[in-house]
């Protein structure tokens, strides 16, 4: 089933299609908390490099939001005078100091739904603690909802305590834009919250690790008596895109929509629902039909979006169609709207330590020129299949941008060195129309060509003009290109990789 998102939503959206029941795998310990959650990898998800090994490492798992997403078993934790004590399974109970808790979870593809009763002694705070394996730069929470991105530093890196978040959520959503959790909570009956300290935290320890606690009790609490307190954990992916998708996103408009306006890129990926592994569309939302010829900056935002996320575009509302069948034809011959699954997505927020736009920024460097990275909002997303490979530059500000492009590891992007000429690329230009005696004429503009030969000849494609972006070093195994232009809200598409 394919999802139309308008651009930009600002619903909370649930996951279309049936949940697979082994794409999430959910592990109970004795007790009722959950040992494990394991989110199985399809071939598709993985890089092409890895594709063919019987046992992948579990880094490479990792850092795409698969394999095992637990550092260690779910725990409660509870705070009494002052100390924090770890449940521990008495028989059918858990027992944390006075107090006494039973969980009794129930476990569906992809779902757990929890009730916890607690009783017993004085107690400043319980919370469920959940030691989270693999990245996580995003949080969205609120009505409508809104994207936060955690603090790099160790600590606490974010909490629900501002007067628009606090006290008890009725939804959270952690994770990367590979996979994420989504915290439920139908209402407040058996919760003891207040609004001066968080319901929702996350930690991350010097080694980069993060602890997510969901608190049921935060202020102190005298259990005097028993309360239950019903919630849900949403875990996903629980399907994997079809191979069908990307034609299907492509070539055919979806049927159903979303009201809509303009969404910062965190959120955007969010609801567009790339942790989800969801079939998406994105549709310009117009209050009236595009002007035909009309200014393309937003149809270029929609399809610099539509790419950065491998989701799809219909064209219904674009004011220059030839914008988007640009873009469709070269999808289709790159060969990424096939339906063979041999095509390689690394997202933007995959691409670091391979592929950087611009000098690298540090505000700790003495001889920074600005106070900001001028090019902070410029992503990159590649697309791998076979010997060839797509680059997208995406620049999301409203300032134009001319920096080089640094192929960090040509071997993850290219799957080797780059052999793209830049003769090849002028060899097919079409020049039947242009007088011999031109300036203009094949064998001037060839001769205007870098030669092959060291880094002189290496290019990039630009694939929406047939244009080249020329090779400025090869140096160490890093390949540098450029300057590379991107205007405002706009993107380039370049292609290379071997012969």
């Amino acid at each position: 089933m394919k999802h139309l998102l308008l651009l930009f939503t600002t619903a909370w959206l649930t996951v279309a299609g049936a949940a697979e029941p082994d794409k999430a795998r959910i592990v109970l310990a004795p007790g009722g908390l959950p040992e494990q959650i394991t989110i199985q990898a399809h071939p598709s998800e993985l890089p092409l490099e890895v594709r063919a090994q019987k046992e992948i490492p579990a880094a490479i798992l990792q850092a795409i939001g698969r394999g095992d997403q637990l550092r260690a078993p779910a725990r409660l934790v509870v705070r009494a005078a002052g100390q924090e004590i770890v449940a521990t399974l008495t028989g059918e109970d858990w027992k944390a100091g006075e107090t006494t808790l039973k969980v009794k979870t129930t476990a569906t593809p992809g779902r757990l739904d929890f009730a916890v009763t607690y009783s017993g002694g004085s107690i400043e705070s319980l919370a469920l603690v959940l030691d989270l394996a693999g990245p996580v730069d995003t949080i969205v929470a609120g009505t409508p909802p809104a994207a936060f991105t955690p603090t790099l530093r160790d600590g606490v890196i974010w909490a629900n305590t501002t007067n628009q978040l606090a006290g008890l959520m009725p939804r959270c959503f952690v994770g990367s834009g590979d996979r994420g959790f989504t915290w439920l909570a139908p209402d407040a009956k058996g919760f003891e919250v207040g609004n001066t300290a968080p319901t929702q935290q996350l930690d991350r320890d010097k080694a980069g690790n993060v602890t997510w606690r969901c608190f049921l009790v935060n202020r102190p609490t005298k259990l005097d008596k028993p309360r239950t307190a019903n919630f849900s954990l949403l875990i996903e992916p629980t399907q994997t895109k079809p191979a069908t998708a990307r034609r299907q996103t492509w070539l055919t408009p979806a049927a159903d929509g979303l009201t809509a306006d303009a969404q910062p890129l965190l959120l955007h990926r969010f609801l567009a629902g790339t942790h989800a592994g969801r079939v998406t569309q994105f549709r310009l939302a117009t209050a009236q039909p595009p002007r035909a010829g009309g200014d393309p900056a937003t149809d270029r935002r929609a399809l610099g979006r539509a790419l950065l996320l491998d989701a799809g575009l219909d064209g219904a509302g674009l004011a220059n169609l030839t914008e988007g069948l640009t873009v469709v034809k070269a999808l289709e011959e790159f060969g990424a709207l096939k339906d063979d699954g041999q095509t390689e997505f690394r997202p933007y927020w995959r691409t670091a330590g391979v592929i950087r736009y611009g000098e690298a920024f540090s505000n700790d460097d003495v001889f920074t020129l600005t106070a900001e990275d001028p090019v902070a909002a410029v992503r990159l997303s590649v697309w791998r299949r076979g010997k060839q490979t797509l680059i997208v530059v995406v620049n999301e500000s409203d300032k134009p941008v001319r920096e080089q492009l640094y192929v960090l590891d040509p071997a993850k992007i290219f799957g080797g060195p780059n052999q793209t000429f830049a003769m090849q690329i002028a060899a097919g230009w079409d020049t039947t129309a242009i007088p011999a005696d031109s300036d203009w004429s094949k064998s001037r503009l060839q001769s205007s060509v870098p030669q092959p030969g060291g880094s002189a000849g290496i290019c990039l494609r630009d694939v929406t003009d047939q244009g080249f972006v020329k090779s400025a070093a090869i140096k160490g195994g890093v390949e540098v290109y450029g300057p590379v232009y991107v205007a405002p809200h706009s993107y380039r598409v370049l292609l290379g990789g071997g012969p």
